[in-house]
């Protein structure tokens, strides 16, 4: 199986999208523990099995009411949050939301009809939103498109979030999310030949 297939990297990013950008839900909870959607990673890399294995364990041990008090401080307040899902926090001098990088990804989903639909206004370089629109390109054969949204826009600064999550969550459920994250862009970058642009960085 080819992990870079269009349709699986579609279906990765969909995933991704979905537990970074979604509050859990208990019924989503319970079906992570009768799925078994883990079962079947594409990846099997030594970073990608431990990223697997925390998110059983946690399954198993953390109930839907700690993995969503974990989501709420990583991810989304109040207050100061584990993990700034906005790129701009890590690339702005000052940690500022909409900051320049926020434009210029505003500007690229112009220039190549990326469009949102959000209940509320908010920066669009929100790691969960990037995921989504990956999904969405990946599964209308845009690969190209999506090769530029990663090296240009996901890739210069996700590893400061990804290191992030590993470091401040409680539960070992959104670890292991991480681990996959992590393992999952460093693979596809080398499939796609992606060089990350560089781009200063000041979160501390």
């Amino acid at each position: 199986m080819n992990s870079f297939d269009k349709d699986i990297c579609a279906s990765v990013f969909g995933i991704f999208h979905g537990l970074i950008f979604k509050m859990p839900t208990s019924n989503g909870y319970q079906e992570y523990q009768q799925s078994g959607l883990f079962k079947y990673w594409p990846l099997n890399d030594v970073d990608s099995i431990k990223g697997i294995q925390l998110i059983n364990g946690s399954l198993e041990n953390d109930n839907y009411n700690a993995l969503l008090a974990d989501y709420r401080y990583l991810l989304v307040g109040p207050g100061t949050k584990g993990a700034y899902p906005w790129g701009s926090v890590y690339t702005d001098r000052d940690n500022l939301l909409f900051g320049k990088t926020t434009s210029l990804l505003e500007q690229f989903y112009k220039l190549n009809g990326v469009e949102f639909e959000l209940d509320k206004n908010q920066p669009l370089d929100h790691v969960g939103l990037i995921f989504g629109a990956l999904s969405l390109l990946f599964a209308n054969n845009r690969a190209n498109v999506a090769k530029e949204l990663l090296g240009v826009h996901l890739l210069p600064w996700v590893g400061c979030f990804i290191s992030e999550l590993k470091k401040n969550s409680k539960t070992g459920f959104y670890q292991g999310v991480a681990e996959l994250m992590d393992a999952y862009l460093k693979a596809i970058s080398i499939d796609m030949d992606i060089k990350p642009g560089k781009v200063a960085l000041y979160y501390q």
